[in-house]
């Protein structure tokens, strides 16, 4: 079935929720003006007394006492005060701790509500090392976040994490490092420093780059525009010469500012150099294994290197000597195999050099037991196994791959299938055999007939037919004297072949031709349709409850063998025994029996979530009731824009499915009025009102705020209603 892209209106605010995972054990509920917790059922196990409350982390929950302030306090899962309500901020607990604000200055509790690190400082850093950076009169130092002691004093404009023991700290302009004990490890003399690693670090000094170690003496010179740190080198790079440099940790030079790019390999064993255009490879001390002057290297991990020379590959060692000679326009590696080739002709050879099948073959793949190859005398085929073995005989005309255990070959213009030892299977009297790689039945042609086997060589059918088409629903499309019909699996003809064009059958039931009219059949050939329509056989669409022959809708009740025809532009699936219908560009519904419910005069029709008929009117949406099939009257906001441009070109092929309005998750959907949010059910009830300016996802709920912003309340996707007004 053709997709075609629908654009333009989505109810995008109708979007759905995913809540599968587990609710909180304990979720805030508001009575009126006051918070407390209920579990998941709504039942009250904290009392609404608190003018806020958040959810419980580690344990406890940050809540406030009034409205009139803004001061929280921690309460545990009994509603017990950890800390009494006067911080103006509490972060969540990390590793046993939270930072705490009152008014502008930060400190830290633990999780027994003690203040283990006092609200007087202006600033608080990341954790590292068991140690956290804190500010005071812009100025840093070090606290452990277990004890709250001050373990390095606050006097650096700047403080970083603490990696291995040491960090990067800044004193009167200048970086340097510290370890944790507060000692001077490189000098305040740096403009920039990098991780130290191994030791060693890039450092800047006066917009040039070098590496120092842990003594503070240079390593590498001050004379880099940049220096980038791979595992154990350096790579450096002069923007005078805009060329790249190697150096390793302990400051020698690898390699020097000359090439256009330096890379390693996938395990950084070797180093891929660059120069003008030419590759080569170096070792990891320098030393070069293959100068810049070939078109191409790789290194693989085995030891072994592909290497281009002009526009031919070959393989050379670790070693230098060269196993496999550059006469190839191609070399993979796979499976401990080099498998190359010239044109379409492929050979194989093992790791040590060894060729095993010449470029002889039409494909290689080394993870079957057998190869087919040409010989070069006869220019006949037969099948090696990888070590070069003659194990079929060049006597074929053509050979294919083994599929398990048997493949297909030709000789004298015929088609076979033979097994692993040579043995024919299939004999070799076929003009073509087709589906050997299924695990199903073998299709087989006979002077242009066509016949069924199955993979045992057992004729099911004889070659008597025109054309056999794959089984499909059990039944397969078969040609008699240009007429057509099917066969099921055992090769019984079910359907005769009376008929001049057909379908696949999906759902039960294939659309057929019979004198130059369609009608549609089940799959005992049972007439549905009469062959009574014109079509040319291009619009023809075979849905479960409705098909469309052209500009003809058709309802289908298989159950009753009864079928109506409908005068519609366009119809849509059916949910809930009714369907969205057009008809000079307008929309309504119609019920199984095509009785038109609702008239086509509105603007759009649709399923809100495949739940609730829903009409577009004036840029509303309202809603049909499934019962009555009344028309609401209350007005639901469609997308911002006022205007939808919607391509309605062949929309049959795609159902009218691509305007439904996925909005359900549960039992519950989000939907929107006057520019406010509310919940609906199933039956279109609202059972949240629609004056909540904004909505959220927290904690698998749906969480409500008012219009200022405030939390109001939260839903579960059941509808259970956490809150009471």
């Amino acid at each position: 079935m053709m997709s075609k892209k629908i654009t333009g209106l989505l109810l995008l605010l109708f979007c759905g929720f995913y809540l599968q995972a587990q609710l909180p054990e304990l979720i805030p509920y508001r009575k009126g003006k006051l918070w407390g917790y209920s579990d998941s059922t709504g039942k009250i196990v904290i009392p609404c007394k608190y003018a806020s409350a958040d959810f419980f982390n580690n344990g406890l929950a940050r809540v406030s006492l009034s409205s009139q302030n803004s001061f929280f306090g921690l309460i545990d899962e009994t509603g017990t005060f950890i800390t009494p309500c006067k911080y103006h901020a509490i972060a969540n607990f990390e590793n046993g701790i939270a930072a705490v604000r009152i008014n502008k200055k930060w400190g830290y509790i633990n999780k027994t509500g003690k203040e283990i690190i006092p609200c007087k400082y202006d600033d608080i850093g990341s954790k590292s090392e068991n140690l956290i950076a804190l500010s005071l009169n812009g100025k840093r130092g070090y606290f452990d976040i277990t004890t709250g002691k001050q373990m390095i004093a606050c006097k650096y404009q700047a403080a970083g994490k603490f990696e291995n023991g040491l960090a990067t700290v800044e004193l009167f302009g200048k970086k340097g490092v510290i370890n944790k004990s507060g000692q001077q490890i490189i000098p305040y003399q740096y403009d920039g420093i990098m991780k130290f690693h191994k030791g060693t670090a890039a450092v800047r000094m006066d917009d040039k780059w070098g590496v120092i170690n842990l003594k503070n003496k240079q390593i590498i010179p001050f004379e880099h525009e940049y220096i980038e740190a791979f595992g154990d080198f350096y790579k450096t790079y002069c923007y005078n010469y805009k060329r790249y440099g190697l150096f390793n940790r302990t400051g020698e030079e690898i390699l020097a500012c000359e090439y256009d790019r330096i890379s390693f390999n996938q395990d950084s064993s070797c180093i891929y150099i660059d120069r003008g255009r030419k590759q080569g490879l170096v070792d990891k001390t320098g030393t070069v294994l293959f100068p810049c002057q070939y078109e191409y290297v790789l290194s693989y991990k085995n030891g072994f290197y592909n290497i281009g020379f002009g526009e031919k590959r070959g393989i050379v060692t670790e070693a230098g000597e060269q196993i496999i000679p550059f006469q190839y326009d191609r070399i993979d590696y796979k499976d401990g195999w080099f498998i190359v080739n010239n044109g379409a002709k492929y050979g194989l050879y093992d790791t040590t050099g060894k060729q095993i099948i010449p470029c002889l073959s039409g494909n290689i793949d080394v993870s079957k037991k057998l190869i087919p190859i040409e010989s070069t005398v006869s220019s006949k085929w037969g099948y090696v196994d990888k070590t070069g073995k003659q194990v079929i005989s060049c006597i074929y005309d053509a050979c294919y791959d083994f599929y398990n255990d048997f493949a297909t070959v030709t000789q004298n213009g015929k088609m076979g299938i033979i097994d692993t030892m040579g043995n024919v299977v299939i004999p070799i009297r076929y003009d073509w055999i087709h589906g050997l790689y299924l695990q199903t039945f073998l299709r087989v042609s006979m002077n242009a007939k066509c016949g069924l086997l199955d993979k045992t060589g057992k004729e099911i059918v004889p070659c008597i037919y025109e054309g056999i088409s794959p089984f499909k629903d059990g039944l397969a499309g078969v040609s008699l004297n240009n007429k057509q019909g099917f066969m099921d699996t055992a090769g019984k003809l079910i359907i005769p072949c009376i008929y001049e064009l057909t379908t696949d059958f999906e759902n039960g039931k294939t659309f057929v031709k019979h004198n130059g009219k369609w009608g549609l059949i089940d799959k005992a050939g049972k007439e549905i349709l009469p062959c009574i329509y014109e079509s040319n056989g291009q619009r023809l669409f075979n849905g479960k409850d409705r098909v469309i022959i052209d500009d003809t809708y058709i309802l289908i009740d298989t159950s009753r063998n009864h079928y109506i025809l409908c005068k519609y532009d366009e119809i849509g699936p059916f949910y809930n025994d009714i369907a969205a219908v057009k008809k000079n560009n307008k929309y309504g519904f119609i019920d199984k029996n095509c009785n038109e419910i609702i008239p086509c005069q509105y603007d759009f029709a649709g399923m809100f979530g495949e739940e609730i008929p829903m009409l577009i009117i004036n840029w509303k949406i309202r809603f049909v009731d499934k019962t009555t099939k009344k028309i609401s009257p209350i007005e639901y906001d469609t997308e911002y824009s006022s205007k939808y441009e919607t391509d309605y070109d062949n929309l049959h092929k795609i159902e009218i499915d691509y305007l439904r309005y996925h909005g359900f998750t549960g039992n519950i959907s989000m939907i929107r009025k006057n520019n406010k949010f509310g919940i609906i059910d199933k039956n279109a009830n609202e059972i949240v009102p629609c004056k909540y300016g904004s909505f959220m996802y927290q904690n698998n709920l749906i969480e409500l705020r008012d219009p200022n912003g405030k939390i109001a309340g939260y839903v579960n996707h059941s509808g259970m209603l956490y809150f009471e007004d």
